[in-house]
């Protein structure tokens, strides 16, 4: 006969009995021996316990050891992304703008000085890292933040980075296709677009540079510089020499459908990040942090299924939007 049953009270105190709990630690889960390279998708991060709401949830974190920022949002250094307008609503917003440097120094300080009368602190070169945990790990122990760069594509993968020890994203095609991102928008198979590129696409190599004819190449869909102004490139500097003979792309070109004003977006994201942290059952990024460090948090590798099977699916057309 099965014994008696257990009163509701005491289950917490017999959770505690449990040798082993759900989930993985990070140091279980990032072990690349185990699970190999992993990306944002590739995991979940588990349910915890939630006393409080969302909006007690504090996102303040540093970018420096000097820099604090409100929101853990920055927008990326791309020539489609950053110009005065993405630097003042970042900052306005809690967030900042990295502006690019693919363009002429004194387009780039005129940028810069149009941000700072909006009474705005900018910083125009961060030390950037990769997103991997042991990186952060490594450089929090000498009070260094670090920045995840690259694959940013929705608030999961926001919190995701945070969780792994980032203490900002940086976010480049999140933001494109945004109003305040440089450019004009114009149609595409119907749809209301902006001009996005990687740095290391052919098209941002070749921007600032005297053709055969001695016009100055630029983009006709954002003026970063004037016409007749040609400078160094940013993107060759990063990618290649200035004097290769040859240069191999290592991005590409196209458009991203119109996001709307980031007046919107960046609210959307912060509110998100906060739900997200209380439903991990943690009230600011630094306990995150310290949570996971401590294995309190803990993770699940998601397999192909899972991934598919966690998405929509069984509808024959849906509509998704991201906030009201």
């Amino acid at each position: 006969m099965a014994g008696a049953l257990l009163s509701p009270l005491e289950a917490v105190v017999h959770l505690a009995t449990y040798k082993r709990l759900d989930g993985l630690s990070v140091k279980d889960f990032m072990d690349s021996r185990v699970h190999g390279g992993l990306t944002y998708n590739d995991f979940l991060m588990l349910p915890g316990k939630i006393d409080f709401p969302a909006s007690d949830v504090i996102t303040e974190t540093k970018i420096t050891r000097n820099v604090i920022l409100k929101t853990p949002f920055m927008s990326s250094p791309m020539d489609t992304v950053t110009e005065t307008d993405m630097a003042i609503s970042l900052a306005l917003l809690g967030g900042i703008g990295v502006i690019h440097h693919n363009q002429s120094p004194a387009s780039q300080a005129a940028m810069v000085q149009a941000v700072k009368r909006h009474e705005n602190g900018f910083i125009t070169g961060p030390i950037i890292f990769s997103p991997n945990h042991a990186v952060a790990h490594f450089a929090s122990k000498f009070g260094v933040p670090v920045i995840a760069d690259g694959g940013i594509s929705n608030v999961g993968h926001i919190v995701k980075a945070l969780a792994l020890g980032a203490s900002a994203v940086m976010m480049g095609g999140l933001l494109a296709g945004t109003t305040e991102a440089p450019g004009e928008y114009f149609y595409h198979d119907g749809k209301r677009v902006k001009s996005y590129r990687g740095m290391g696409s052919l098209e941002a190599m070749e921007e600032g540079k005297s053709s055969a004819s001695g016009q100055v190449n630029g983009s006709t869909k954002h003026a970063s510089q004037s016409p007749s102004e040609p400078h160094e490139n940013a993107a060759t500097t990063r990618y290649f020499s200035e004097s290769s003979a040859v240069k191999v792309a290592q991005g590409v070109s196209g458009d991203v459908q119109d996001k709307g004003s980031v007046k919107a977006f960046i609210p959307y994201l912060y509110v998100g990040v906060q739900h997200s942290l209380q439903d991990i059952g943690m009230r600011s990024i630094t306990d995150l942090q310290e949570s996971v460090m401590d294995g309190r948090v803990r993770f699940e590798v998601r397999t192909a299924s899972a991934q598919v099977e966690g998405g929509v699916h069984g509808l024959h057309s849906y509509t998704k939007r991201l906030y009201a």
